[in-house]
């Protein structure tokens, strides 16, 4: 099982579609959860299809920040469990393993709300029982070097705020 994590920032460029499609040809993963997607429902499904994943959930938002997209492949089973505007349930199901939940999470952006990320993180732990994993872009800047400001578009797909599970 693998799990690809990314925040996009703005999937709806075609060059970024392109490296995505490039980094799923390397990786191969079963689900992929996309934050910062900048893009509807019915863009995603174009992308869900140019990338050759079965199946599709997006999380729509106020305004264009903070979209969530969920895509996977038919050999996992994938029910969603609940979601909002930061984070996406779902259990997995697959053949060979134990059912456990992922939670894609994109933490909330602004400086005097991230204490609401962590609060949500708890409350997400308290109420599954059994397996799961967490991953996503928690939005937890360490330091001004991890900023990128302007220059961020040119910035390879690859190196933002990836997270590659294999389970």
């Amino acid at each position: 099982m693998k799990i690809l994590c990314l925040n996009c920032r703005g999937i709806g460029n075609p060059a970024i579609v392109h490296d995505l499609k490039q980094l799923l040809i390397v990786t191969n993963p079963d689900i992929m959860f996309l934050s910062e997607t900048e893009v509807r429902s019915n863009e995603m499904e174009r992308i869900r299809i140019r990338c050759h994943m079965d199946g599709c959930f997006v999380v729509e938002a106020n305004g264009y920040r903070g979209r969530l997209a969920l895509l996977w492949k038919n050999e996992v089973k994938v029910t969603i469990k609940n979601f909002s505007n930061h984070h996406v349930d779902l259990l997995v199901l697959t053949t060979g393993m134990d059912n456990f939940h992922f939670k894609g999470f994109y933490g909330f952006a602004e400086l005097n709300l991230r204490d609401r990320s962590w609060d949500l993180l708890r409350k997400m732990g308290e109420l599954i029982q059994g397996e799961w994993i967490i991953g996503g872009d928690f939005n937890a800047i360490l330091s001004n070097a991890e900023k990128s400001g302007e220059e961020e578009n040119q910035v390879p797909l690859w190196r933002i705020s990836v997270l590659f599970l294999m389970i």
